[in-house]
């Protein structure tokens, strides 16, 4: 039988992944190439601590080095195939939201609330051959609920969605309110979008990301929020074991804005016994400017 499959006579399998056996793979490619004494980049945000340091002990004529800060700068331009499926992970994200929106109602609970998006999702991606997943950061009332509190009239909602597609993770926010919001809710969004619209008019390309952080900043300040602090207000996007990656929109980065860059652009504001809102839109940095992936308003909407 063994003969059948190309297999030699006693071949077997260990119980699970065995690093000896995959560095000493490893060890005879790079004797091939005339690499055993080379500097090696390993992508060290992904690599176990305690398999690295057992990597260093059976190639000990080998410098093994981070190499994620290389790596990062390489996913941080994307490709066109990969540009395509970013747009298509907001494209489904976006019915899903439209589901919600059509369909949320008082008396639902906050799961239920996911259950709709996620259902807007898989009937916009019906037929599709890329694999769909989804990650929903929901945010129900004036203060934080649990998965099973039900919305009322004049509750707030906090939509951040995340959509991959093949593994590609494109994130955007929206915010609504169970009936009429307060004045006070609206003028909080109010404040987000101004923001946003400040922020977004210093997101060109040759410019800093610190910029961006600084305009934000500044135009929330002038709104009356001269106490905010916000580490980022956005990020890259694209494959990972997480949405946010980097370069981040943050106060102290030289990261130069580049054309082939997709970024998630937000404003969060959390105000505990107001609202949680986050407002999101994901753009494809051209040599023009930002082109945005979004199409859903920005404003404020409600259900009911």
């Amino acid at each position: 039988e063994a003969s059948l499959v190309g297999r030699a006579p006693g071949f077997s399998r260990p119980a699970t992944f065995e690093l000896a056996r995959s560095v000493r793979e490893l060890k005879t490619i790079l004797a091939e190439f005339g690499l055993e004494r080379a500097t090696l980049g390993i992508e060290l945000d992904f690599v176990p601590a305690g398999d690295f340091s057992a990597m260093q002990a059976m190639l000990a004529g080998t410098a093994l080095v981070n190499g994620s800060p290389i790596i990062d700068r390489l996913r941080a331009i994307k490709s066109q195939s990969e540009i395509d499926l970013l747009q298509r992970g907001i494209v489904l994200s976006e019915a899903g939201l439209s589901r919600l929106q059509q369909h949320a109602a008082t008396d639902m609970r906050q799961s239920d609330l996911v259950a709709l998006y996620r259902q807007g999702v898989a009937d916009a991606a019906a037929g599709s051959s890329q694999q769909i997943s989804t990650a929903e950061y929901v945010t129900l009332g004036a203060r934080p609920k649990s998965a099973d509190a039900v919305a009322a009239a004049g509750d707030p909602l906090k939509a951040d969605m995340v959509c991959s597609v093949n593994g590609y993770a494109s994130d955007m926010s929206r915010n609504f309110t169970f009936g009429p919001p307060s004045p006070e809710q609206a003028e909080l969004h109010a404040i987000a979008e101004r923001a946003f619209a400040d922020g977004l008019a210093a997101l060109m390309p040759g410019k800093p990301f610190a910029g961006v952080h600084r305009a934000a900043s500044e135009s929330l300040a002038r709104q009356g929020l001269r106490s905010y602090r916000r580490g980022h207000f956005g990020h890259s996007v694209g494959h990972s074991v997480f949405s946010e990656q980097w370069p981040f929109i943050s106060a102290d980065s030289d990261v130069v804005i580049e054309a082939g860059m997709v970024l998630a652009f937000e404003i969060p504001l959390y105000i505990d016994g107001l609202a949680s809102f986050n407002l999101e839109d994901q753009f494809l940095i051209t040599a023009n400017g930002p082109l945005p992936m979004n199409r859903l308003p920005r404003s404020l909407a409600t259900f009911g």
